[in-house]
This record gives C-alpha cells, sequence and structure tokens, in this order.
C-alpha cells in the first residue's frame, strides 16, 4: 500500500522539468519486481534532491522484500533527515481530525509506523480501520504484515487465517501463512502450505523460494535445488548478486547520525522469554553490531540461555573480523557441547582467518567427525588443505562436499579455482560449469569460465564469459578487470578503458581470485573469503606448467547453449484471466506493489498489454499517483485506437476521467466521461466522476440529472445517493437532497458522512432536535468524529441547551486539545450558559495556539464590551481585522469598533479601565 503523495508543499531540487521527466523516466526502466534496483533508483533519487521519489523507491523495494535491511535504512534516513516523516503525520493527523473515517489516510499512517518501527501504532490504527471495514482482505493482510515486521509471527498469522477463512483460493495467502510456520520452525506445515499455494498459482515464486528451504531443511536437497531453480526461472533477481547502495555507506555511526534517535528501535518485552537475545538479533540484522554486543551482554547478565548467546556473540565477531575474540567463545561453546559440527567448523574459520591452518584443518575434521555429512566442512577443509599443499586431499574434500550437496554453488567454485591455478583447464571448466547449473547467474562461475578461457587465450568466448559475470553482479571488480584485459587483447581499447575505470571505482586494487569459506550463520547468509595462504599451492616440479589442453567438441558452446535460453523458447501467452491472477490476488489483499511487479512480469511475458496498462493505472490512482495513472490510461487508449468499442474502452476513458478529476482539469475530465456517455450512458462509475466534475463545475442542475440516472441503475449504492443529495443541496432542491440523503443512511446506518450532511441540512431547516439525532447517531457509530461532534455543539446550541453543548465539546477536545473550532465554540458554549470567565479562557487558549485567529480576538472583544471594557473591546476588534481584513468578521468587527466609540463618549465619566 505504497503512497507517496506529498505532504505539504514539496520542496523541489533545482533541476531543470527536463532533466526531472529524465529522472523520473528511470522509475519505468527498471525491473518493477527487482527490490534492489527500487532501492539502488531511491539512492539515485535523494543524491538528486528527490525526496520524495526517493522515499517511494525505497517503500517499494520493502514491499517486494520486507528483509531488506539497507532499503529500511535508507528509508528512515530520508523520512528524518528531510523533515519529510513529521510533514506526512502531522497532514495525516489532520486529515484524520477532519474526517475520522478516511481510512486512506490511517493505512498511509500505519504504513509510515510499520517503516519506522512502531509496529504497535500500526496494528493500533489498522484495527481502527477493520472496525469500518470488518472483513476487508486489504486490511486484514496488511495487520498480519505489520505484526510480521515486528516479529510477531503468531499474530502475523491469525490475521492472515481469518483472511484465508474469506478467501480460501488465494495462492498469496496460504504462502503468508507458509513462510510464517518455516519461521517458526515448523517445516511440514509450511511445507503443506507452501504446496497448497503453488498448486493455486504455480508462477508464485516467492512460494517456490521459500519451499526450497524448507526442503532443504527437512534434508531433500533434490527437490529443494528443483524449488530453487523454479524460483529463479520466475524471477531472476533471486539469482542476482547485486550491491546495493546506501544511504549511510554502511556505517552504523553515520546511520545513527543521520536519524538519531527518531526511529523506534527494538526494546525488551517485559517478562518474555530471551527477551535481551530477541533484541540482540534484531540489532545484528540492521548491522548494529555493537549495540547487538551490549544487548547478548545484557541476556548472559540476565541470564538467558547462555550458549544461544555466545553463539550469537562468536557471530558477530565473526561478522566484525574479530577472530580471535570469536575463537575464544568458540572454545568455551565446544567445552559445554563438543559433539556439535557446526561450532567446530566456524572454529576452524577462526583459525583459518588467523592464518594458523593446521590446528584450522583440526577443527574441520572434529566437526566431520561429528557428522560426516556436514558439507560445509568438507568445502572448509579442501580449502584448508590446499594451503597446506596437498592439492589430492583437497580435491578429494571438494569432491564430497559437492556429493553430499550438489548445488554447493562455492564448493565446485573452490574446485574449479583449484584446477585452474594448477592448469588443468579442461576439469576446471567442467567444475565451474557444475557451478553454474547450480546457479545459472552465479557470477563467480561465470568469471571462472572466463579465466580459463583468457588463460587459452580463447578471446571472443572469454569476453562473454566475462559479460555475463558482470550482468549478473554489476559491481565484480574482478570480472570487469578482467573483461578489461580480455578486451584489450581483443582491440577494443575504448572498451578495456571503460571497464578499467568502473573496476578501479569498485577496487582500486586487482586481486586475484580467492577461495570462499562456507559458515552457517543462525539468521543471515556471510560469505568469507580464505586469507592469501597459497604458496604452498604452488606447482610441483613433477607437474608441467601448462598441459595439452583442448576442448571436447562442443563442449564451449554448450555452457551458453545450455545455460542462456533461446528467444524463441518462450512460452506461449498465457490466458488473460490466468496472467494477471496473481496481480489480482496481490491486489485484493492491498499488496499494490507487489501487484505492479507481477502486472509487469505478465507483460513481458506477452499478457494483454491493455489489461495491464489498465491495471496499472488503477493501482496508481489507488496510490495518489494521479499523472502516472493518466499516463497509463492514455498508453490504453492508444492501443485500443479505433478499435470497435469495447469494456476496455470504457475502462480506460473512464479512468482517464477520474485521473483528470483529481488533477483538477475539469474540463478534459468531462469530455473522457462524455466520450464513455456517447457509448454507454448507463456506465455507472463514468455517471459518478461527470456528476463529481458537474457539480465542480458548478452546473448543480445537471449534476443531479446525472446522479439521479446512477442511482436508478445502483438503487442500493449509499455513496451515489449520498452525491444526489450534495447534488440537489446545490441545486436549490432540499427535498430532494433529504430524501437523498434518509435513503443512503437507510441502507447504511453507519454511514456516518451521510448522516452529518442530513443533519446539516436539518439544522439549516431549523429542525433542531431531529438534526441533533442524527448527530448522536453518527457519534455512536464513531465517537471521535470530530465534523459530528462540531455540528452537535452548533444544534444544542440553537435549542438552548449549552450545557449539553459543552458536554460535547469537553469530550471532543480531550481527545484533540488542538481542535481550535471546537475551542472556539466552548468559549461561545460557555458564554451563552453565563460562564464568561470560562469563556475568556478558552478564547484565549484559542489565541495561545494561533495569535491571528480572528474569530477568538472577536469574541474575546464581545466579551469586554459586555462588562464596558470598551478600550479593550475596541482593541480585540482591532486585531481581528489585522488577522483577516477580508474575513468574515472583518465588516462586524469594524462596526462594533465604530459603536463602541460612540458608546465610549457617552460613558467618558465611567471607571478606570473603560
Amino acid at each position: 500500500m505504497t503512497d507517496t503523495s506529498a505532504p505539504g508543499a514539496a520542496v523541489r531540487p533545482p533541476h531543470s522539468e527536463r532533466d526531472l521527466r529524465i529522472l523520473r523516466g528511470f522509475a519505468q526502466r527498471i525491473d518493477a519486481a527487482d527490490a534492489g534496483a527500487h532501492n539502488n533508483l531511491g539512492v539515485l533519487y535523494f543524491n538528486k534532491g528527490m525526496y520524495e521519489e526517493a522515499i517511494g523507491q525505497f517503500q517499494r523495494a520493502l514491499a517486494i522484500d520486507a528483509k531488506m535491511q539497507v532499503a529500511q535504512r535508507n528509508l528512515e534516513i530520508a523520512y528524518f533527515n528531510t523533515g519529510y516523516y513529521d510533514r506526512l503525520i502531522s497532514e495525516l493527523r489532520e486529515r484524520l481530525r477532519e474526517d475520522p473515517t478516511d481510512a486512506d489516510a490511517r493505512r498511509r499512517l500505519a504504513q509510515a509506523y510499520v517503516h519506522t518501527g512502531d509496529v504497535s501504532g500500526a496494528v493500533a490504527e489498522l484495527k481502527r480501520v477493520l472496525a469500518q471495514h470488518p472483513g476487508d482482505l486489504s486490511t486484514l493482510s496488511a495487520l498480519g504484515q505489520a505484526e510480521k515486521a515486528g516479529g510477531h509471527y503468531e499474530a502475523a498469522m491469525e490475521w492472515f487465517e481469518q483472511a484465508r477463512r474469506l478467501d480460501p483460493e488465494s495462492a498469496f495467502l496460504h504462502f503468508a501463512l507458509g513462510e510464517l510456520y518455516y519461521n517458526r520452525g515448523l517445516n511440514e506445515e509450511a511445507l503443506r502450505e507452501l504446496t497448497h499455494a503453488i498448486e493455486l498459482n504455480p508462477d508464485l515464486a516467492d512460494a517456490h523460494y521459500v519451499l526450497a528451504f524448507v526442503h532443504g531443511d527437512m534434508g531433500d536437497m533434490e527437490r529443494a535445488g528443483a524449488s530453487s531453480r523454479r524460483a529463479t526461472q520466475l524471477n531472476p533477481n533471486y539469482a542476482k548478486a547485486q550491491t546495493n547502495l546506501s544511504l549511510d555507506r554502511y556505517s552504523s555511526a553515520r546511520y545513527l547520525e543521520l536519524v538519531g534517535d527518531r526511529v523506534q528501535r527494538p526494546q525488551v518485552a517485559a517478562g518474555e522469554v530471551l527477551a535481551h537475545y530477541n533484541l540482540g538479533i534484531a540489532f545484528r540484522q540492521k548491522a548494529l553490531y555493537e549495540e547487538a554486543l551490549r544487548e547478548f551482554s545484557r541476556a548472559l547478565e540476565a541470564g538467558e540461555e547462555p550458549s544461544l548467546t555466545r553463539q550469537a556473540m562468536a557471530e558477530v565477531f565473526l561478522l566484525q573480523g574479530r577472530a580471535s575474540q570469536a575463537l575464544d567463545l568458540y572454545d568455551r561453546l565446544l567445552a559445554e557441547d563438543e559433539r556439535s559440527p557446526k561450532l567446530w567448523n566456524e572454529r576452524g574459520v577462526c583459525l583459518h582467518q588467523s592464518g594458523d591452518v593446521a590446528t584450522a584443518e583440526t577443527s574441520y575434521r572434529r566437526a566431520l567427525e561429528a557428522d560426516p555429512a556436514y558439507s560445509l566442512a568438507w568445502n572448509n577443509l579442501g580449502v584448508v588443505r590446499l594451503h597446506r599443499g596437498d592439492p589430492d586431499g583437497a580435491e578429494a574434500s571438494f569432491t564430497e562436499a559437492v556429493r553430499l550437496r550438489a548445488g554447493f554453488v562455492d564448493a565446485w567454485c573452490n574446485r574449479g579455482l583449484m584446477y585452474l591455478r594448477r592448469s588443468r583447464h579442461a576439469a576446471a571448466l567442467d567444475a565451474f560449469r557444475a557451478a553454474l547449473r547450480a546457479n545459472p547467474e552465479a557470477a563467480g562461475a561465470w568469471n571462472g569460465v572466463g579465466a580459463v578461457l583468457m588463460e587459452t587465450r580463447r578471446y571472443e568466448e572469454a569476453r562473454n564469459a566475462f559479460v555475463r559475470a558482470v550482468e549478473s553482479d554489476p559491481d565484480h571488480a574482478e570480472a570487469r578487470y578482467n573483461l578489461s584485459f580480455v578486451l584489450s587483447n581483443l582491440g577494443d581499447f575504448e572498451g578495456a578503458l571503460r571497464e578499467t575505470k568502473r573496476a578501479l571505482e569498485l577496487n582500486p586494487y586487482y586481486t586475484t581470485p580467492r577461495y570462499k569459506l562456507a559458515i552457517d550463520l543462525q539468521f543471515e547468509y556471510a560469505e568469507v573469503l580464505a586469507p592469501e595462504l597459497d604458496a604452498a599451492e604452488r606447482i610441483s616440479g613433477e607437474e608441467r606448467g601448462i598441459e595439452s589442453f583442448t576442448f571436447e567438441e562442443g563442449a564451449l558452446d554448450s555452457i551458453f547453449a545450455e545455460l542462456t535460453p533461446a528467444p524463441s523458447a518462450a512460452p506461449a501467452p498465457a490466458a488473460a484471466a490466468d496472467a494477471f491472477a496473481l496481480a489480482d490476488d496481490y491486489l485484493s489483499k492491498g499488496l499494490l506493489d507487489r501487484a505492479l511487479a507481477e502486472i509487469r512480469r505478465a507483460a513481458v511475458g506477452g499478457a494483454d498489454p491493455v489489461h495491464a496498462a489498465l491495471m496499472t493505472a488503477r493501482i496508481f490512482l489507488r496510490q495518489g499517483l494521479d499523472g502516472e495513472a493518466l499516463e497509463r490510461f492514455d498508453a490504453a487508449t492508444a492501443r485500443l485506437g479505433e478499435a470497435a468499442w469495447t469494456a476496455d474502452h470504457a475502462a480506460a476513458y473512464s479512468g482517464r476521467a477520474r485521473a483528470l478529476l483529481r488533477m483538477n482539469r475539469l474540463t478534459e475530465a468531462r469530455e473522457a466521461a462524455e466520450t464513455v456517455r456517447a457509448h454507454e450512458p448507463d456506465h455507472p462509475e463514468t455517471l459518478q466522476v461527470l456528476g463529481e466534475t458537474l457539480l465542480l463545475q458548478g452546473d448543480a442542475t445537471e449534476a443531479v440529472r446525472v446522479f439521479g440516472r446512477a442511482c436508478e441503475i445502483a438503487p442500493a449504492d449509499p455513496s451515489l445517493l449520498r452525491h444526489l443529495g450534495r447534488a440537489a443541496l446545490a441545486a436549490g432542491r432540499a427535498g430532494d437532497a433529504e430524501r437523498a440523503l434518509r435513503r443512503a443512511v437507510q441502507l447504511d446506518p453507519d454511514f456516518v458522512a451521510a448522516r452529518v450532511e442530513l443533519a446539516r441540512l436539518l439544522l439549516a431547516a431549523d429542525r433542531v432536535e431531529e438534526a441533533i439525532a442524527e448527530c448522536h447517531a453518527a457519534l455512536e457509530v464513531l465517537p471521535t468524529y470530530s465534523e459530528a461532534a462540531v455540528l452537535l455543539a452548533n444544534a444544542l446550541r440553537k435549542a438552548a441547551r449549552p450545557d449539553e453543548a459543552v458536554g460535547t465539546l469537553v469530550d471532543l477536545l480531550a481527545g484533540d486539545p488542538y481542535h481550535l473550532e471546537a475551542l472556539v465554540l466552548l468559549g461561545l458554549a460557555l458564554a451563552d450558559g453565563g460562564r464568561r470567565e470560562d469563556a475568556r479562557r478558552a478564547f484565549t487558549r484559542v489565541l495561545r495556539l494561533d495569535r491571528d485567529r480572528a474569530d477568538a480576538h472577536f469574541h474575546l472583544g464581545g466579551l469586554a464590551a459586555g462588562e464596558r471594557r470598551f478600550r479593550e473591546a475596541i482593541q480585540h476588534w482591532s486585531d481581528a481585522v489585522n488577522a483577516a481584513p477580508d474575513g468574515p468578521m472583518a465588516e462586524a468587527a469594524r462596526e462594533n469598533i465604530a459603536t463602541a466609540l460612540d458608546v465610549a463618549r457617552l460613558f467618558r465619566s465611567a471607571p478606570a479601565g473603560v
């Protein structure tokens, strides 16, 4: 539910309209399903001063990948370092003060709370929306996602279960439950839900992706690999390894400098088991390592599970590169549990990083004694054997690692690098090919293939491999250096220079390929490079420097043929209904950005482009992006051209009219709506847009006719009846307006906005008691509806019941003490009841909050005049005129000043102070 429409007056960066158009155009050129691309575009926008656009991109990144910590941090910086958050919250709260039924404002407020860590605040707002719209799927889904963001998995599951009972065929809801089961360690239940999600929609990439982890945890590596490959086919971004840009440059200190204490940090839940431990994990996931270590220390002091906490601390030390401190903790942990292969393996990594390869090998072997199938330790044993000059032992270890885990890309690449360094080119190529079968987008494997080909002077083929490497990972410095070498050998010096410059930006030093050590962190993935200890790996005198090397017939071509799908192999376009089924599922749950990504995927796959444009436009309308919506509606009409009129024509022109109406381009909006009416006179959605446009243009009579026809077509739609009532009132037909509004509240007794408009109409007709009854009915449904409370107070004053008016206003001000209109009205009600001093205090309080409030000055003048303090009265009335010279109080204030001066002359002998 992303909406980045500007709160208040937007501050635009000093760019020309042309530059802004180009910069905004980037948003249409990136992959809508690529969270990293949205994040990086957000950083570009932020650095260009386009803060609203930056926030929109960060929010889209999080909508696609809620666990993307760098996007979360970037969003927090953009919120708090620019003042955007304060403006947004202020605007939304003002909207809710004026209309507590504004569900869109509450959803946006909840979204802002979630993105700044205030999950409880978000849940409270969403529960209010749910109270207004029971059973609303998008609200139930938003509640589930908010609770999940706060780590409250059981609460999240309850909300998603409620939603599933309403929509049992939703693939997304089954996926959401499956992911939560997996997060709770309930693999059997996760398997059931994820499998059912895929049965409902086989193209749900997220379900395949999580299912791969479930199969892996259950030891079914074959199915895990198949699920992973299917997820990557559906969403290639799963296989990408791009660098995500960070506004704080991945510095915790810089992050704290930019956001200060504005972000609601994770806090300890009183009485919760492992409270400090869980808080430490939350900090670690935000890369706030020092804060994480402090919480883990407090966990130990509080008596929380010591082995679990020390293991988490050791992992932080590993992430920080503090191997000696990590080693001390692993030794203590192993003294308690010497059968843990994970602990022995990570102890070995500490020693390996410190250069103690002999003891590291002992630790790896202890890990394998505890679990002979622990493939990570086999990989690390292979690396340490290389560093100890035992290539045969290393080869045997890598072979065992990939036998146990066929999709172990790092082990295949280590094996390939070993063969490459020993000039066994054919074997190296086979190893890198195996890595690419496991992950066709593995940049390291493509770089390895290129390195083999470069060494054998197959420069054109090497160039193709390095290009694939940098396509998979644009920030792979080593691949870019290698590509520059190859291009230079091919005579492309301009290209070589370009790649060298880019490589230097990424890493000013060219480094040789390094082996990778494998570790298994509790909650995060990490890549650990082995140290440069390769002297013992030099070629022995018994081996030849370069062996004779020829490829098998067609072996080289097969690398690219088997891993690069031919363009003609694209699947046939699915039927329109099926192509957009997942997007419709996301839309019904309020997951607008995911829906956008799915629409883009379906369109690229050959689905109906008109339907894609219309769906995209409607989403942009829901997000308040009216200009972008208009562009998509126009694109749809352009594709439809002069073809025979269809439902798509009606949807495109009707949507165009709605977008233009929101942009206050009334003439164009009316033309678009009339285009639909010419072909479909009874299109309800178009009639509503046309009626609203006519009313804003001042043509109330025609608006009544249009809304009247709409109500004939849809007689049970209370919102249309409300529009008809407003139009009839504007046309001077109070009786028709009353009938329409009464029919609206009869159809929907909880339609408080219609009740208040009916009450206002009745009060204007001096039917005071009926107006009071309608206001009471509205407040019973929504006690915080300020407009109803203010109208009720006015009606009670008119009924000469000032004490009741005071009570109503006091209740309102208890919840909203800065409601200035209510404060002014309270002063008047107090004065009506003879409580002049209390009234004066109420008006004075208004002026403390807004010294230019003309009505407060005016009424203070009236109180002073009633006590014959004419100088004071004249001063207040003068202040009222100065505050609003053309306001509704100005003329009366001027008349009062003239009258007071005349009266003052009659009382020149009055006591001092007159």
